[in-house]
């Protein structure tokens, strides 16, 4: 705790808040969040706001360099490092000198099995799909520009919880558009969308980013009305008709949607020819896109913008707003029409692309006050914790069983656990438990980046005890959430008391 405390008190020191505006302070957070998670070029934009230099205010700067580094590295001593140790320590690129971290074992993840657990059969439909269709649809019922700051809500659950696997059922009942923002590289499933490279667009001097993805969003509407315009796919019952554009669009392997993204590349190249304004040819194409998917009943959703991964959107800043990119998406979002069918989801496994608005008159990506501020609520009692423990039990040894075990808390491990049983990882070492347990404690030690030796030196039992809220029965799952929600609603209702 005095730890803590220390750092608190030597970071208050820097930053400075009391003498700062809401909106810088925000500013300040975010990129305070960004280098500490490795993105050095931040420091830069953190000195320039706090008006510090090297020259002047060198014991500042380190003492930002050494706060950073503790709140990535706090097991460590930092105390014999230089400003360049630690800075590389923050950026992976080295270990912190005197310490050699060893890498995790490379885990085997066999990705036939994960993909498998997509198309298995769904567990608890009228406890998860139903549920979440219908506040989808009487969100997008509710859209109304000058009440809500865009037509989205966040579907936020922890790691391996359904979420991508819930937008692919909700897909057999609407037009789903699903893009995965996986970073380069990533071995998770599914895989990054080929067209991730539009959401991130970098090199590119003094692009304008919001009338950017106004494009994107247009040719994604667009690419939707020519498709389920065809004649071929308007003969046929609406369940074929969504089935057609699952094939046609949702990527859920290594192969791309060669024909699908080509089509939204050459509408983004034909809306940009057009000069229009962004409020003009998106309210066209929503329009098209309306009028071209006939559902019968209720038609307050016809078609659902999914953005896997979305969290990977609040890293980056746009250096001409100075605010992430996910607000300027948001922005973009915020002119397509109410009343035409259209509502977003972007999923993520923290509440950063929440963002509770700070105070209207200082907020920095506030663009008029006479524009809808609300939010709509975040949906995140995903109930597929023990959806694949059997029923009915046998024996006691049934109930001991690895099998059974394994089935409980995230549905993954059970799936992931039967693959390997059934034998898909044929010449991969290892039994079937020793290879599910591998990923858990992957996950547990966060094992995709360098760890700690003492992270890697713990036993089986002690992985075991600590992931019993992992593989196991998850008795508190939404328990952090709900605070955590909680907490920033309190936040929320204070700024905009103070902004009275």
């Amino acid at each position: 705790m005095e730890k803590v405390r220390e750092h608190n008190n030597q970071l208050a020191s820097v930053f400075r808040y009391s003498d700062l505006s809401k909106g810088k302070q925000a500013i300040v957070s975010s990129y305070w969040r960004h280098f500490t998670e490795g993105l050095k070029e931040c420091m830069d934009v953190l000195k320039e706001e706090l008006e510090l230099t090297d020259e002047a205010d060198g014991d500042q700067v380190n003492t930002l360099i050494r706060r950073a580094h503790f709140v990535r590295f706090p097991e460590r001593d930092a105390s014999t490092l230089t400003e360049d140790q630690m800075l590389a320590a923050l950026d992976g690129s080295t270990a912190s000198a005197g310490e050699k971290l060893k890498p995790a074992d490379q885990i085997q993840w066999a990705t036939d099995i994960v993909r498998q657990g997509f198309d298995a059969e769904y567990q608890r439909h009228d406890l998860i799909v139903a549920p979440t269709l219908e506040k989808l649809q009487r969100f997008a019922g509710q859209w109304k520009r000058d009440k809500y700051e865009a037509p989205y809500t966040l579907l936020i659950g922890p790691t391996m919880s359904g979420k991508t696997r819930l937008l692919k059922e909700l897909a057999k009942h609407v037009c789903v558009a699903y893009i995965c923002l996986r970073p380069l590289g990533s071995t998770g499933q599914p895989p990054r969308s080929e067209l991730a490279t539009h959401f991130f667009p970098n090199g590119k001097a003094r692009l304008d980013l919001e009338k950017h993805y106004s494009y994107l969003l247009a040719a994604i509407l667009n690419t939707i009305s020519e498709f389920f315009s065809r004649p071929d796919i308007r003969a046929r019952s609406l369940e074929d008709r969504l089935a057609a554009w699952f094939d046609y669009s949702f990527q859920m392997d290594k192969t791309p949607k060669a024909e699908y993204n080509a089509n939204v590349e050459k509408e983004m190249k034909s809306i940009q020819a057009e000069g229009l304004a962004p409020m003009q040819f998106l309210g066209a194409a929503a329009t098209r896109m309306s009028q071209s998917i006939a559902f019968e009943g209720d038609r307050r959703l016809k078609m659902l913008l999914a953005i896997d991964e979305a969290g990977n959107l609040d890293n980056q800043i746009d250096k001409e707003l100075q605010i992430p990119y996910f607000c300027v998406f948001r922005r973009a979002l915020s002119h397509i029409p109410a009343k035409l069918g259209f509502f977003g989801v972007v999923t993520d496994t923290t509440l950063r692309v929440a963002n509770f608005n700070p105070v209207l008159t200082q907020d920095s990506s506030s663009r008029c006050l006479a524009l809808g501020v609300d939010l709509f609520p975040p949906i995140y009692q995903i109930s597929s914790p023990d959806v694949f423990v059997p029923k009915a039990l046998s024996s006691w040894d049934e109930l001991l069983s690895a099998e059974r075990l394994f089935s409980y808390g995230s549905p993954f491990y059970g799936l992931y656990f039967k693959g390997v049983m059934r034998g898909v990882m044929k010449g991969v070492p290892g039994t079937a438990v020793e290879s599910t347990s591998k990923i858990a404690e992957a996950k547990l030690v966060c094992s995709s980046q360098l760890v700690s030796t003492e992270a890697m030196e713990l036993s089986s039992p002690q992985c075991f005890a600590i992931l019993g809220s992992v593989i196991q029965t998850r008795v508190c799952l939404y328990s952090p959430i709900n605070s955590e929600l909680v907490a920033n609603h309190t936040r929320y209702a204070e700024n905009q008391g103070n902004s009275l």
